[in-house]
């Protein structure tokens, strides 16, 4: 597919809802898919006069960006240490705990935007025409990671911040790309995925955090919002997967009665890259109505929710 070539940088904001700039050459993450909507409209005015002509319309003062970010997931460079997409996690409602020389994990938190990292700068600089697009306040709600047989493990992202008009890039931010491999295997050493430990044979998963960043909406403000934006959990199950896999006797795994049943228990999927790994936990997973798809292998679709067990979240990510 063609590309126009630029860079983009998520930063930090000391203060959420203030601009961090500049970025840090660090900041900048591979991507494979960026864009930003802007979200305004004009007001029309529907006075009536003597004839068929409107009055001229005016702008909404409220606008702000729609950004939609795709990009690969990299393993960790050494345990312990932050992946290339921290602040994404952070962003989107997920804490960290680091374990120096072992491990970070990735939680959804109680609060989705208690932390003062949970907001970024986010911006994109591109060559072609040196234009640059920033969102101040950045929050990122829907999340949807995938992974195919023939494929590597890939996110999209969904999120919201205020508007600041686009500028021209007189020269490009110099940036210091992170070193880590794309995760692409399963580790077929692992605890095998989904429930009781079934090791399935897996053409491709899903896995879904389904809620939305949302602008703060206000009449005192200049662009018609205050920042930083929101995360707003979604009602029903914030957890989600898709799961396509060879279809079994029922001796093998009776998915059908397991979903008759509605018994939680969980599910774990684990990403290897060299000696690093990335393990994806998932509790209480519940089957929906298991789809079986004809074809060379039949297929089972199984989508399933997710939920806490105890103080644990729904979903947890796991990088060592």
């Amino acid at each position: 597919m063609p590309a126009i070539d630029a860079q983009v940088f998520l930063t930090n904001e000391g203060t959420p809802g203030t601009e961090q700039t500049p970025p840090a050459a660090t900041d900048v993450i591979d991507f494979h898919a960026c864009t930003f909507a802007a979200q305004g409209d004009i007001l029309r005015r529907p006075v009536v006069r003597a004839h068929q002509d409107r009055l001229p319309p005016k702008r909404v003062p409220a606008k702000h960006w729609q950004i939609a970010l795709e990009t690969e997931v990299k393993a960790a460079t050494a345990a312990g240490t932050a992946p290339e997409l921290d602040l994404l996690f952070k962003s989107a409602g997920f804490d960290d705990t680091i374990n120096a020389g072992v491990s970070v994990v990735y939680a959804l938190r109680d609060d989705p935007i208690s932390v003062v990292d949970a907001a970024l700068t986010v911006r994109k600089e591109m060559t072609l025409d040196g234009i640059t697009v920033i969102g101040i306040g950045c929050r990122f709600g829907g999340m949807e990671f995938s992974s195919s047989f023939d494929g590597q493990l890939n996110v999209a992202a969904r999120g919201v911040g205020a508007y600041k008009l686009p500028i021209d890039q007189p020269a490009l931010t110099s940036p210091t790309y992170n070193a880590g491999v794309p995760l692409v295997l399963l580790d077929t050493a692992g605890t095998p995925a989904l429930l009781s430990a079934y090791a399935a044979v897996i053409r491709s998963v899903k896995i879904a955090v389904g809620n939305e960043a949302r602008m703060r909406p206000s009449m005192r403000a200049a662009g018609g919002y205050v920042g930083p934006a929101l995360i707003v959990r979604e009602l029903e199950s914030p957890v989600t997967s898709e799961w396509e896999i060879e279809l079994v006797d029922i001796t093998a795994h009776d998915f059908w009665s397991k979903w008759d049943a509605a018994t939680p228990a969980a599910s774990e999927i684990t990403w290897v890259a060299g000696s690093r790994k990335l393990k994806i936990d998932l509790r209480n997973t519940t089957y929906h109505a298991p789809e079986m798809v004809s074809g060379m292998p039949n297929l089972y679709r199984i989508t399933a929710d997710h939920a806490r067990s105890g103080t644990d979240p729904s979903m947890t990510m796991t990088f060592t």
